[in-house]
């Protein structure tokens, strides 16, 4: 059967091929009527089939038939070594397949990586060039932080125009990552930090799905099961090495060092990859890796102008050696091109 689902899909919906108590009530005819052989060989067979059958077999099938064991055969039949192996593997295997191990905490603040939206690109050749190089440069300083496995937080002066380019990044890496843009001294920042919203949602799951198996016991009977299983009812129905006692509070105790609360801006990391885009004539912040700035001669131009500028800026000594008087400016006024825009009627007249 297919059934829609929200995202306009399709999904298939198992139908469970035969209620519980129902086959409950053939067993114990077989056994009214002499043919404990046929009873006995449908244990075996259901006790085989426990590590494929469905998952929601074990809530409509399995459940029901040994509530109506139970109820339907003698304890001295349910003691016998078909009825017995199947009581005890149906738990122990609706444990392992149902209810599964209880997901740690990360242990760090690292996550893993977004997805620049470049690399999603409609034209499969750009999305494939844009993909060999990792993505955009601002997607790369992103995931530097992502990786980091002690800092949290992330404050980046980078124009406001990138801000969604950089959300868009997690939102497609499915990064536990919430960010926005937030304004500081007039200027814009985009602000990160990272969470752990799969970490509880899986929390979440697991404790209903830990909920519904102690309901399931507690239908069962523990004394009627411990009359079935004796001394070997603790290890079937062993929740507890399922559990573990971390929590996320232990994850934040773990991670609350001295880098988790310092913001990621001012790491020498940030700073490397600062300096690293500074000094870089072949690409730039939104290219990838490899690329020149623009195709344009005039970008060029203006690149060179705006390097050299920046580097005289920089690297230009302050001492005692260094002037800045009239002379400098002089010199400066001589090195300029003096371009004449008057008309020329006007400069005779």
């Amino acid at each position: 059967m297919l059934t829609k689902e929200e995202d306009y899909g399709y999904h298939e919906v198992h139908i469970t091929p035969i209620d519980g108590q129902e086959l409950a009530a053939f067993i114990d005819n077989c056994n009214f009527f002499g043919q404990t052989a046929i009873a006995e060989m449908i244990a075996e067979r259901l006790t085989h089939d426990l590590i494929k059958i469905h998952l929601s077999d074990f809530r409509n099938m399995m459940f029901p038939l040994l509530r109506g064991l139970t109820t339907c055969l003698p304890k001295q039949t349910l003691a016998s070594p078909p009825y017995r192996t199947l009581f005890r593997l149906t738990l122990a295997k609706y444990l392992e397949r149902f209810l599964g191990s209880q997901q740690r905490p990360p242990l760090s603040w690292m996550r893993s990586h977004a997805t620049c939206p470049k690399t999603k690109h409609y034209n499969k050749e750009m999305a494939s060039k844009w993909q060999v190089s990792g993505g955009c440069s601002d997607c790369k300083v992103l995931n530097t932080f992502l990786e980091h496995p002690h800092y949290r937080h992330f404050t980046w002066k980078i124009a406001k125009d990138r801000h969604s380019h950089l959300r868009d990044a997690i939102w497609h890496g499915k990064v536990d990552c919430k960010a926005e843009s937030i304004k500081l001294d007039k200027n814009y920042r985009f602000f990160a930090v990272e969470t752990l919203d799969t970490f509880q949602k899986d929390q979440t799951a697991w404790q209903s799905r830990h909920a519904e198996a102690q309901d399931q016991l507690e239908s069962l009977g523990k004394a009627v099961l411990g009359d079935i299983l004796s001394n070997e009812f603790d290890e079937a129905w062993n929740i507890s090495k399922y559990c573990h006692q971390e929590t996320r509070e232990d994850l934040m105790g773990k991670t609350r060092d001295t880098q988790a609360s310092h913001d990621f801006e001012n790491s020498a990391e940030f700073h490397a990859l600062q300096q690293a885009s500074r000094t870089s004539h072949s690409s730039s912040l939104g290219q990838p890796v490899g690329d020149n700035l623009s195709r344009h001669p005039l970008a060029h131009a203006s690149a060179n102008a705006k390097q050299a500028g920046s580097t005289a800026m920089h690297l230009q000594p302050m001492g005692a050696g260094a002037t800045t008087g009239p002379s400098t400016l002089k010199r400066t006024a001589q090195t300029a091109e003096i371009i004449d825009l008057t008309d020329d009627k006007r400069s005779r007249r």
